[in-house]
């Protein structure tokens, strides 16, 4: 396609089209094809992919999918193209692993030894059973996860197997993975907010992480933990082993009169979806 600065001198009368005056009616054209690029530009702007990256962030606002922290530009535009069809999950275990998995960055298929990415684990109203559902870094997180439903329960974090509307989201971080490990109770810092307790991010990547899972569950479920596992084995939340245990509604658990950590060292647990009052209890469970 011509552009109008080469195509002027062709529309202009001889007298314009030579000399000092072919040098003005060039900058006329360079002007107009400014203009009809910007039009381009504005045309395709709402498309994701297609327009300036420039216009991601608000068609994510517009479409209620914010960009993750460490989500390439392609990526995201990628994920708001398929925005109608992810949406429609929307309140599914599937819904929420998925965006998780995008927010920390980890979506990727993989071909190498089988590992889980991402699990949601809730119990039967009286531990009939547990739900299992999960992602494995050969899955595709925009196809359904593994479903699991084990008859004999494996997860019993504080004895109460009464209140069915729990959830359990678990991610389980490799070891590229931009959320690691860091400074825990007694070597780190105090004041300093630059990284969270147990990890290398400040307390802003988990606020996010958070509202994310508020924005994509059901309104029936509760997420008490959001947990981090930086094992990646088979060996730990799965269906097939013990999971949680009635000692883990507390960080320690007496044994022998001595106080020990009653849950896996190799993973974190974030305060999940409730909302604290002033006295640091949580009266709105969402």
């Amino acid at each position: 396609m011509s552009q109008q600065r080469d195509a002027i001198k062709d529309l202009c009368p001889p007298w314009l089209s030579k000399g000092t005056y072919e040098k003005y009616m060039y900058n006329f054209g360079l002007s107009e094809d400014v203009l009809l690029e910007k039009m381009d530009q504005a045309s395709r702007a709402h498309m994701p992919g297609q327009g300036t990256v420039t216009a991601l962030p608000y068609i994510g606002l517009d479409r209620v999918m914010p960009q993750g922290p460490f989500e390439a530009d392609a990526d995201y535009a990628r994920r708001l193209q398929k925005s109608l069809e992810t949406w429609q999950r929307a309140g599914s275990r599937r819904a929420v692993m998925s965006q998780a998995l995008t927010y920390i960055a980890d979506y990727e298929i993989e071909t190498g030894a089988l590992r889980p990415r991402a699990a949601s684990v809730s119990v039967s109203n009286g531990g009939t059973w547990a739900t299992w559902d999960t992602y494995y870094n050969t899955s595709d997180i925009t196809k359904a996860p593994a479903h699991t439903r084990v008859t004999l329960q494996n997860w019993d974090w504080d004895g109460n197997l009464t209140k069915w509307w729990r959830v359990w989201l678990i991610v389980f971080l490799a070891t590229d993975s931009p959320v690691q490990p860091g400074d825990t109770w007694g070597t780190g810092t105090w004041g300093d907010t630059s990284r969270s307790w147990g990890f290398n991010l400040p307390s802003t990547f988990f606020d996010g992480y958070r509202a994310l899972v508020r924005l994509w569950k059901s309104a029936n479920a509760y997420y008490p933990w959001l947990i981090f596992s930086f094992d990646t084995s088979v060996n730990i939340y799965s269906p097939n082993v013990q999971g949680a245990e009635s000692t883990w509604k507390r960080w320690s658990t007496n044994v022998g009169g001595c106080m020990v950590a009653s849950r896996p060292a190799d993973s974190r647990f974030v305060d999940g979806t409730g909302i604290y009052d002033a006295n640091c209890r949580i009266p709105v469970r969402t």
